[in-house]
């Protein structure tokens, strides 16, 4: 095989394709020796032969249901129906067919980038957490994905926790649209521009992923994403934010009124789908009491000291308070 050719392209041509199969008739057009190569890799592995096949003596290349027959002799035989030549006999070799190893692909990804730990298959032929790698001193969690450009690519994403700018690799196709309208950054990396297939190894250009990540980094600030270290300062603006919608409001008036404690506020909106916390409450509190009216002297919240008493200095029941 030509060195110049990588067998990894026609494994990225399969990467995101709905049933990733490749077949001996397809496989005939490919470069010499690139089959060889991914099967050697462990990228590509066996699997059923095929039950249906292009009729290789028409030019209209019709598609036919493979019949297997069984000679005098013992040896099975397998023919394809044909409208013009009757039936068609076919080599055994072409009814070959292998299906790429995405597992395997993860576990070589992960060692290339130094990750201990196993790969955890979070949605099934779609999603591998790979690990933990060292980013800028930060650590940083890699993902391998399929399918992020079908139309339930996003619920694929949403599988990726958002915290500290996850990387996921892909194969070929990034979808720019997806990305753009993420709710958190995330850096999506082709595998198809930084690593490439050698005198049977695969490697990767971690040069050019750090320049790919830090740009795509870049590219996230300046669109106002939100950095690591104040995402938590961040949050907790937007809830205070949200604390002003007259619902929130309210309840936390009425909260207060109950005579409830910050933190016992906290817990039953926490019950009531508020999450907010007991020292935004408290200070949202202070500003309710201020714009609450003072209380007039015959108001039951009146202390005990200043109560109408008797000569034995006992509460007056029903006592009108005194005129100012």
């Amino acid at each position: 095989m030509d060195e110049a050719l990588d067998p990894l392209d026609r494994f990225w041509t399969c990467y995101d394709t709905l049933w990733p199969l490749v077949g001996a008739q397809e496989a005939a057009w490919w470069p010499e020796g690139a089959l060889d190569a991914l099967i050697a890799l462990k990228l590509l592995v066996p699997t059923t032969p095929a039950s249906q096949l292009a009729c290789p003596a028409c030019a209209d290349r019709h598609v036919e249901e493979v019949q297997a027959v069984r000679r005098p002799d013992g040896v099975m035989r397998y023919y394809l129906p044909c409208p013009q030549n009757v039936r068609v006999e076919m080599d055994a070799q072409l009814l070959r067919q292998w299906s790429p190893d995405f597992q395997r692909l993860a576990r070589r990804v992960k060692e290339l980038l130094n990750i201990d730990g196993r790969v955890r298959e979070h949605v099934p032929e779609r999603l591998w957490r790979l690990g933990a790698t060292s980013w800028n001193r930060r650590p940083r969690e890699a993902y391998l994905a399929r399918g992020l450009c079908w139309p339930d690519g996003q619920t694929i994403l949403s599988r990726v926790p958002a915290g500290n700018r996850p990387i996921v690799f892909v194969g070929l196709w990034r979808p720019a649209r997806l990305l753009a309208e993420a709710a958190a950054p995330v850096v999506v990396i082709p595998l198809a521009a930084i690593m490439s297939a050698t005198h049977g190894n695969l490697s990767l250009d971690l040069s050019l992923l750090a320049n790919w990540t830090a740009g795509a980094d870049e590219a996230a600030d300046r669109a106002g994403a939100l950095a690591d270290h104040d995402l938590k300062q961040r949050v907790q603006v937007y809830a205070e934010q949200r604390i002003d919608d007259g619902g929130t409001m309210n309840l936390i008036t009425a909260l207060s009124k109950q005579g409830m404690s910050a933190r016992e506020a906290e817990q039953e909106m926490k019950k009531r789908g508020h999450p907010i916390d007991h020292a935004t409450i408290a200070r949202k509190r202070k500003s309710i009491v201020k714009a609450l009216p003072p209380p007039s002297s015959g108001s039951i919240l009146r202390s005990a000291s200043s109560q109408p008493r008797d000569k034995h200095g006992r509460p007056i029941p029903d006592a009108q308070p005194k005129k100012e």
